[in-house]
């Protein structure tokens, strides 16, 4: 309650002066008004008793009651970003370390404060201006509110006024005098000083340096201090720092208060009871100015000024954009299923930001910049000069392999561990230089080539001088089939060349180690082969590496793909043999530029009449005089080409940039910990995620849902979302679709005492999943016994690998440091993974299983409006 009052030296009486309840406090008093009588005097102390029966016991009081310290207007349910709250400029010069935040209205202390003009005269606008970023590592730098009570009196006195003395506008000491009042309070007819004003004085500032992980809230930060009122004569609209720590407000949960709301604070502090108020509005994650570096500094980057960003993302380390920010303002809960639904679906669609992620390479934000090595991840593994595709979903790819061989040979082997591609000289190890489990699963075409002969024929057709007769996958020296034997019907008579068409499977798992939201740039290392056409490489900040043109790369996010080639130079008048009259085979992958033919009959001419596959490419002729078969046929062209194998691994790799969202769950913290919560909303459907980036398909309606959900199966969660790889062909009895996701209603549903709900993890528990995603493992520590989260959907038709989710809206039952404060609503989404069954349920139980609770912020902070305590 409001106590200490400091109201200057013209007042007869304070209403301390007597204590609590005594004659000049409104203090437990329940009156409603002063009434001012004819033929009695009066007296200033009442009438300042009168203003604080209205105020502090009056309206001001009934809005703590109501409304906990809020904001009334944020856009918190209505955008999945922060689009409707901050305007974040472009990267030009003036908008250094600079961003907007659009006029806010709230309950702060019981006082409604309208957030507006903060270092700007433009209406609904609020200008935060930042520090310069750090030049080295990272910052987090923290926007609050901070608010007080100012004694306002009468020119000339200019305390608690803007520079030139004029009344502040809503009480924003940043407002410029453009849009501030004059000081009227001489009354022009009396002509001399009468009463002064409080005015409830707030300013936007900024805090640097704080750390958002252990203290969510940026407030409760031990090394965040109050400061003191402006003063324009000293210290400036921010004043200077205090030795006071703000502290939670016990009965309101979104306040802070600083001060010890006697004399000695009101004069440390200079307001007029002694107390700094607080609420958090935003953290805002800063890049460092140090030059970008792929092994070093990931957060570093150019500043506006230079002009060139040399960062693969294209920002500059003073620029701020929207995931830089996470949103500290809370907001008024109205209708839990409502939040539980939208918070849910945006969980689903990935597109949740309540929390902050900073990886140990630097980068930090709601999503950010990561990059993953080919060549020394082990996420994408190796290049092998055949893939062109990195991916968690299992890929094919078809390529050309040839053998030369003498006359007098009936048989052929194609290993894995000696390929020769069709266009190559030298042979490769796909074994070493690709994945182990690289596998051979079938063949295409099959043609022999004699040039003696001039012959080109298909060698299974049995027609064919000659063909096979039989063919044998086998496991050599890998650990999966990496030899194809083919056997001949007869022995050739002259060198031969064979040429097959390979097909060729790379395992799921091996896409981007993180989600993956957006692309950025891939760099190339320094040494290429020569037939490597560079136009399509532009300079980096390293000077090893160039960046590839996206042109010859591209991404598919659902699987975390990257689909990568180079482009040849022109490859001059290779030889070919036609296959039949006026058709050749090349045995590549052609671009789509005009190729160079010259048939030894026609003169030499260009064509684009040709189609491709990945493989080859079969070429119509369109000479005016038809070429017969077994014709030689000098061809140009350009061709797509796989990135080669890496040659001095693990000191070179190729390094994709790209976008990814920051894990939105929160981890527990070290050691044995109960988090007691009350559930409000327990929805009455329960999920079922069976398709993901491992799966042949995309799911529907949202794209991966499970990418922020993690696996709490235990002892060792170490199940990345690529082991959900099943097509998303899922089912119930009775209806199926091809979607990889399912919305089902609750047979057995979770029905609770809310008083006695808990989540639990041991100091051995795992509570971090295989991808870094964090969940409780426990229900309680089974002493005493409780009613655990057990909830049965119906079955699918058949067995699959699978999650279940049922997700809550609780509130936190008590103040939980590193999660938020007593009252303030979480979801929590309880999590089965089930591998090959077609059950759907959760089981949550004192016992590590399967089963797990994972915990996210509520956009907006929202807290429960009912307020528990009095």
């Amino acid at each position: 309650m409001p106590g200490y009052k400091s109201l200057g030296t013209k007042v007869s009486q304070n209403p301390q002066n007597t204590g609590t309840g005594g004659q000049f406090s409104g203090e437990d008093k329940a009156y409603e008004s002063i009434i001012i009588q004819k033929g009695s005097p009066v007296i200033d102390w009442e009438m300042n008793l009168n203003g604080d029966i209205n105020n502090d016991y009056g309206l001001r009081s009934g809005n703590q009651k109501l409304y906990q310290s809020c904001f009334l207007n944020g856009d918190f349910l209505e955008h999945s970003d922060l689009s409707g709250s901050l305007i974040f400029p472009p990267a030009t010069a003036g908008n250094e370390n600079k961003f907007e935040l659009l006029a806010q209205n709230t309950i702060i202390n019981g006082w409604n404060i309208n957030i507006e003009y903060t270092s700007t005269n433009i209406s609904g606008i609020n200008d935060i201006q930042l520090g310069v970023p750090p030049t080295t590592g990272s910052r987090i730098d923290l926007v609050i509110v901070e608010v007080w009570r100012a004694l306002i009196l009468a020119a000339p006195d200019t305390s608690n006024k803007s520079s030139t003395g004029l009344i502040v506008r809503n009480g924003n000491i940043k407002a410029p005098d453009s849009v501030n009042l004059v000081d009227d309070l001489i009354d022009p007819t009396y002509g001399v000083e009468s009463n002064a004003r409080v005015q409830i004085q707030y300013r936007l500032r900024v805090i640097e340096n704080i750390n958002i992980d252990s203290y969510p809230d940026g407030l409760t930060d031990p090394t965040v201090f109050a400061n003191t009122v402006s003063n324009f004569g000293s210290v400036g609209a921010d004043g200077s720092v205090t030795n006071f720590n703000f502290l939670q407000m016990a009965n309101d949960g979104g306040l802070w208060r600083a001060g010890t709301g006697d004399s000695a604070g009101a004069i440390a502090i200079g307001s007029v009871d002694g107390y700094m108020y607080a609420i958090p509005v935003l953290a805002v994650a800063r890049r460092n100015s140090t030059v970008f570096n792929k092994d070093t500094n990931l957060n570093g980057g150019s500043i506006i000024s230079t002009g060139v960003s040399d960062r693969p993302d294209g920002l500059f380390s003073d620029q701020i954009i929207d995931s830089d920010v996470l949103d500290l303002r809370r907001g008024r809960a109205a209708d839990f299923r409502e939040i539980l639904s939208k918070m849910t679906k945006q969980i689903f669609d990935n597109a949740l930001s309540t929390q902050l992620e900073q990886l140990t390479s630097g980068p930090s934000g709601t999503s950010f910049l990561d990059s993953d090595n080919i060549g020394t991840g082990t996420s994408f593994g190796l290049s092998d000069g055949i893939r062109t595709h990195f991916s968690d979903r299992a890929i094919t790819e078809s390529i050309v392999v040839k053998s030369n061989i003498a006359s007098g040979i009936s048989s052929v082997d194609f290993d894995l561990s000696s390929l020769l591609l069709a266009w190559d000289t030298v042979p490769r190890n796909v074994l070493t230089s690709g994945l182990s489990d690289t596998t051979i699963i079938g063949f295409g075409k099959i043609r022999i080539v004699q040039q003696s002969l001039f012959k080109n024929e298909d060698m299974l057709d049995l027609a064919s001088s000659i063909h096979i007769t039989s063919s044998e996958f086998k496991i050599n020296v890998g650990v999966d089939i990496d030899q194809l034997h083919l056997d001949f019907n007869t022995s050739t008579t002259t060198s031969t060349t064979i040429y097959v068409e390979l097909y060729i499977s790379y395992s799921s798992g091996h896409g981007t180690s993180r989600n993956l939201l957006d692309s950025y740039e891939l760099w190339i290392r320094g040494s290429l082969p020569t037939w490597v056409d560079t136009s399509f490489l532009s300079a980096t900040v390293d000077t090893t590496r160039t960046n590839l043109s996206n042109s010859l790369w591209n991404i598919d996010q659902s699987h975390r793909e990257l689909s990568v080639h180079f482009q040849s130079i022109t490859q001059s008048s290779v030889t070919f043999y036609t296959h039949a009259t006026n058709y050749l085979l090349i045995w590549e992958k052609l671009n789509g530029d005009p190729i160079t033919i010259n048939d030894g009959t026609n003169p030499s001419y260009t064509t684009t009449n040709y189609t491709s596959n990945t493989a080859y490419t079969l070429v119509s002729l369109t000479g005016a005089t038809a070429i017969t078969a077994g014709t030689v046929v000098v061809v140009s062209y350009v061709a797509f080409r796989a990135i080669p194998e890496i040659a001095v691994s693990p000191n070179d790799s190729y390094n994709l940039f790209y976008k990814t969202s920051a894990i939105q769950s929160i981890k527990p913290p070290a050691g044995t910990q109960t988090l007691d919560i009350i559930p409000r909303e327990i929805s009455e459907q329960i999920f079922i995620i069976g398709a993901s980036t491992g799966s042949p398909d995309i799911s529907f309606p949202y794209r991966s849902p499970g990418e922020q959900i993690p696996v709490a199966a235990l002892p060792t969660p170490d199940f990345p979302e690529s082991r959900i790889n099943g097509p998303a062909d899922i089912s119930i009895i009775g209806f199926g679709s091809n979607v990889g996701f399912l919305q089902l209603p609750v047979y057995v549903p979770y029905s609770p005492e809310p008083s006695k709900v808990s989540l639990y993890r041991d100091g051995l528990d795992a509570v971090t999943d295989a991808e870094g995603r964090h969940f409780w493992p426990k229900s309680d520590s089974g002493t005493p016994s409780v009613y655990s989260p057990v909830v049965f959907g119906p079955e699918l038709s058949s067995s699959r690998v699978h999650k279940t989710i049922l997700p809550m809206l609780a509130e936190l039952k008590s103040d939980f440091l590193s999660i938020g404060r007593k009252g303030t609503l979480i979801v929590v989404l309880l999590t089965n993974w089930i591998v090959f069954d077609s059950s759907n349920n959760v089981i949550l139980t004192p016992t590590a299983g399967t089963s797990g609770a994972s915990i996210f912020r509520v956009k907006g902070n929202m807290m429960n409006t009912r307020r528990v305590d009095p």
